[in-house]
């Protein structure tokens, strides 16, 4: 970011960051909906041909959240408040 920030055109480019970051975040929220949809509409309509697909979703969440707790204690180790 910083390197975009020291463009010259400084004007412009925080308001481009702005509207990639905004359509971005729509594209991948949009995204998620739709994968989920189609996941519990899968789920629904038979269960043991989405059986592999909703175990490897629910690893990547739980490995997610593993990752996200081991950054939070090693924030708290190195920097404790």
């Amino acid at each position: 970011m910083n390197t975009v920030l020291n463009h010259q055109q400084l004007s412009r480019t925080p308001l481009l960051c702005g509207v990639v970051s905004v359509m971005a975040a729509t594209a991948l929220g949009c995204g998620t909906a739709v994968g989920s949809f189609v996941m519990l509409d899968a789920v629904w309509s038979d269960p043991a041909r989405a059986a592999e697909p909703t175990v490897l979703v629910l690893m990547l969440a739980t490995s997610a959240f593993r990752e996200k707790v081991c950054r939070e204690r090693s924030a708290q180790e190195v920097d404790p408040v």
